[in-house]
């Protein structure tokens, strides 16, 4: 998002350990053309009540795994942490609501912890289902008034959301072919291998743990997901570094040196291209004033 030109109102907010509900209203400029990324896994609702005849907004997310078309945008909509999701369309003020969670909260409740395949991706742009609507419309009203143990309520609710998430995900997922890619034991495998390294895995790695070639394991990743392995690793990387400038006050050679770069420069270089800012932009966005380039 360019600094400055969207401009959140005051709203209210519940937070808890794992989970944000919040009420905003965005007052963004008559035509929009803005990149944002959250920290956290966001879900949201929008209301575009405000804007007569408003043109469909379009989105797309900058990602190797994701699709290079922009798709409209439904009213409710899902954005992974650290994956930056490029927007056009016109403007005007637009109320949300919105519930953010921690990987470490999608993963104790469905399992996963990430969104990166192509297909999941592109579902992420249009959340459907009455269900999904329903809850955050909920939170909306609760948050609106909050009543007893309102904490307690939006947490309840940020559970029931991920689910639905997690049932409208594997929905809009066609599965792979019989025969054709990996199983759900190997990927398994396979993903939870990836998340858990200190630094990005070669493709001869992944071969290694699951017994075949590394070019086996990546067709078979390809014909499963629908993207290469490589890229991948390259988002789940991508999604660390995005961790890591909004988390702490680091050196961007430290930064760099925890990811695997060979140096500095060229983590700041692959990171501009994926998010269109430097590190340090990044992390001054994201309130890490401290971070610096040496």
């Amino acid at each position: 998002m360019a600094p400055g030109s969207t401009t959140p109102s005051s709203g209210r907010r519940i937070e808890t350990v794992d989970l944000v509900a919040e009420l905003q209203s965005l007052d963004h400029p008559p035509y929009v053309e803005q990149v944002f990324t959250e920290t956290l896994h966001t879900l949201a609702l929008y209301n575009f009540r405000h804007v007569r005849d408003r043109a469909p907004t379009m989105a797309r997310f900058r990602s190797r795994g994701a699709g290079s078309a922009f798709r409209q945008i439904g009213r409710i909509v899902t954005m992974p942490a650290g994956v930056p999701m490029e927007v056009r369309g016109d403007g005007g003020r637009v109320d949300a609501v919105r519930c953010q969670f921690t990987p470490a909260l999608l993963s104790q409740i469905s399992g996963r912890d990430h969104f990166a395949t192509r297909g999941e991706l592109d579902a992420c742009t249009d959340v459907r289902g009455r269900a999904a609507r329903l809850l955050l419309e909920s939170l909306g009203r609760e948050l609106a008034a909050p009543g007893f143990a309102a904490a307690a309520y939006a947490e309840a609710i940020g559970h029931a959301l991920i689910v639905e998430l997690a049932r409208h995900l594997q929905g809009a997922v066609r599965p792979a072919r019989v025969g054709a890619g990996l199983s759900p034991a190997q990927m398994a495998m396979l993903t939870d291998y990836i998340h858990a390294a200190s630094r990005a895995p070669s493709l001869a790695d992944v071969g290694a743990l699951l017994g075949y070639s590394s070019r086996h394991v990546n067709r078979s990743f390809r014909r499963s997901t629908g993207q290469t392995l490589h890229s991948y690793i390259e988002d789940v990387r991508f999604q660390r570094a995005c961790a890591l400038l909004a988390g702490e006050d680091l050196l961007i050679k430290e930064v760099a040196w925890r990811l695997g770069f060979s140096c500095a420069s060229n983590f700041a270089v692959a990171f501009r291209r994926r998010a269109g800012v430097s590190p340090q932009a990044y992390a001054r966005l994201h309130g890490r004033a401290g971070i610096v380039a040496h």
